[in-house]
C-alpha cells in the first residue's frame, strides 16, 4: 500500500470533541536548580537554554516530581522550607511563570511509604492528617510566600493504586486508603485557603487508568480532572482503544480527562526519528478520545540526584534518559542537543495548540482512514489538520474538511519526514502552499512521517 492506493480522510470541524483543548504538555521535573544538578555543573546558561527549549515546545503545563524529602526528614516535621531543594523548586516555578507556563504539582509522588514516617506501621487515623498538613504547608509556602500563582493543579500522586508503592494500613485496601488520604488533603487545603485556587487531578494510574471507575464513584465531588496513562502499545488502534476506554469511564461526570503520561519503554527506539511518528500516532488517539491534554514522559532527559544509579528503565549514572531532548550536563556526545523525535514533538505542539499566550483550541475532530491517522483543531479562527502516515512507504491521501470556510483556498503544509535530509527532518523548512478545492485536497505523505496542514502561514 502506497501511492497507488488513495486513503481518504474526513474531518468535521462542526463536531467538537473537546471545547477547551489545552494542547500538548509534558512531564518536566524541577531539577535544574537542585544540588545534584549544580554539582554536575548545571549553569545559568544551561538553564536559559533549557527554558528556551520549553518555549520552543509551546508548553502550557509542566508536571514535575515533588516529594517530602525536599523539605523534611519525617513527614510530621519539622519542615525546612529553606532547604536547597525547596529553593530550587521556587526558582524553577518562577522561571516557568516568567514564560507563561503553568505547573501541575504533585501532592507528593506517593503517600504511604514507611520511609516518610520512619516506622513500619501506618496509623490510619493520624497519618492522613499528617500527610495532608505537609502537603498544605508545602503548597502554601510556594503559592503564598512567593506568589507562584502559576501552580494551578494538584496531582494526587503518581500511580498510587496501580501497585503497592507503600504500606496499606490494616482494615483498608490500597484504594480505600487512597480515598481517605485524598479527602484529608482536600479538607486541609480548604483550611489553608488553597483549594479554590487549585484543580485536583487524579488518580493518575497506569495500565489504562486503573481505578478510574472507582474514582468516579468515590471521589467525583473532589476530583476536578480525571487522568490515567499507559505505555508500549505497538499499534495506533490499540492506543485509540485505550484512550477511548479511559475517557468513557469518566464521561458521565462531564469533567475533563488528561492522558498524564505516555511513551515507549524501548530506549533504542526512542533515539530514532520514527519515535516522532509514534508520538504523533498516540496523540491522534488521545485527541480522538476527547482528552483535554496529554503529557509526554518526558520532555528532557534529567538528573534525578542518584549518581551511580543504573537500571533497565533508562537510568544512566542517575540521569533518566527518557526525554526527547538530552540533558546539558550528561556524559553523552552532544549533550544538550535534541533527539530526532524532538522536531516531531515541537511541530505537533505548534500544530495542535499549546500556545503559551493563552490561546485555546475550541473545536477538534478526528476520523481515521486505513493506515493513516488524523487530528484536527480550530483555534482562534484558524484551522489545522494533522495526518500521520502509519506506513513505511509514501502514502497517497485525499482529505475532505467539512466546516472549513468556503473562502479558504489555500493551506500551508508542514512536514516531519524521518528519511529526508537533516536538519529538522523537514520541520525547519518553510511551509509549502497547498491548493484546496471544494474543501478537499490531495497529497503524498512521507514514509514514516506526518504532515500538518494549516490556514496559518506560520505555526
Amino acid at each position: 500500500m502506497g501511492t497507488d492506493y488513495i486513503q481518504k480522510v474526513n474531518v468535521d470541524f462542526k463536531q467538537p470533541l473537546c471545547k477547551n483543548f489545552l494542547g500538548l504538555n509534558a512531564v518536566y521535573h524541577a531539577f535544574s536548580y537542585m544540588p545534584s544538578a549544580v554539582a554536575r555543573g548545571m549553569s545559568d546558561v544551561d538553564r536559559a537554554n533549557e527554558l528556551k527549549s520549553v518555549k520552543e515546545a509551546r508548553l502550557r503545563i509542566a508536571r514535575p516530581m515533588f516529594i517530602p524529602a525536599y523539605n523534611c526528614e519525617r513527614i510530621e516535621g519539622p519542615y525546612n522550607m529553606q532547604s536547597p531543594e525547596m529553593e530550587g523548586i521556587v526558582q524553577w516555578c518562577r522561571d516557568l511563570k516568567n514564560i507563561g507556563v503553568e505547573v501541575a504539582l504533585q501532592a507528593g509522588w506517593h503517600y504511604s511509604r514507611n520511609t516518610y514516617y520512619g516506622r513500619n506501621e501506618l496509623d490510619s487515623e493520624k497519618d492522613p492528617e499528617i500527610f495532608a498538613k505537609w502537603a498544605a504547608e508545602s503548597f502554601s509556602y510556594l503559592m503564598d510566600k512567593f506568589g507562584l500563582d502559576n501552580i494551578k493543579y494538584c496531582i494526587l500522586f503518581t500511580e498510587p493504586t496501580a501497585y503497592s508503592s507503600g504500606i496499606t494500613p490494616e482494615g483498608y485496601t490500597i484504594w480505600t486508603y487512597y480515598v481517605k488520604v485524598c479527602r484529608a488533603i482536600d479538607a486541609k487545603f480548604k483550611e489553608y485557603g488553597l483549594r479554590e485556587r487549585l484543580k485536583f487531578v487524579g488518580p493518575n494510574n497506569c495500565s489504562s487508568g486503573v481505578h478510574l471507575t472507582e474514582a468516579v464513584r468515590d471521589l467525583n465531588d473532589m476530583i476536578d480532572i480525571y487522568s490515567g496513562h499507559d505505555y508500549n502499545h505497538v499499534h495506533q488502534q490499540t492506543w485509540a482503544n485505550v484512550a477511548k476506554n479511559m475517557a468513557e469511564q469518566v464521561a458521565s461526570t462531564g469533567k475533563p480527562f488528561w492522558m498524564d503520561e505516555y511513551g515507549m519503554q524501548l530506549e533504542i527506539f526512542r533515539s530514532t526519528p520514527e519515535y516522532g511518528n509514534y508520538i504523533a500516532q498516540i496523540l491522534t488517539a488521545s485527541v480522538a478520545a476527547g482528552h483535554q491534554t496529554s503529557f509526554i514522559w518526558t520532555l528532557f532527559d534529567q538528573d534525578h540526584g542518584n549518581k551511580g544509579y543504573y537500571n533497565t528503565d533508562s537510568f544512566h549514572d542517575g540521569v533518566h534518559r527518557w526525554g526527547v531532548h538530552s540533558w546539558h550536563r550528561d556524559n553523552l556526545p552532544g549533550a544538550g542537543s535534541p533527539y530526532p523525535a524532538w522536531y516531531a514533538y515541537v511541530l505537533l505542539s505548534k500544530a495542535l495548540g499549546g500556545c503559551i499566550d493563552g490561546g485555546k483550541v475550541i473545536s477538534c475532530a478526528v476520523t481515521n482512514a486505513m493506515t493513516v491517522y488524523s487530528a484536527a483543531v480550530k483555534q482562534d479562527g484558524e484551522y489545522t489538520v494533522l495526518i500521520v502516515n502509519g506506513n513505511a512507504c509514501d502514502t497517497a491521501i485525499e482529505a475532505e474538511l467539512t466546516g472549513l470556510p468556503t473562502c479558504c483556498k489555500l493551506l500551508y503544509r508542514y512536514n516531519f519526514a524521518p528519511y529526508c535530509e537533516f536538519p529538522g527532518y523537514g520541520t525547519l523548512s518553510a511551509p509549502t502552499p497547498l491548493n484546496v478545492e471544494y474543501n478537499k485536497f490531495k497529497d503524498i505523505l512521507p514514509k514514516s512521517g506526518f504532515c500538518a496542514y494549516s490556514t496559518r502561514a506560520e505555526l
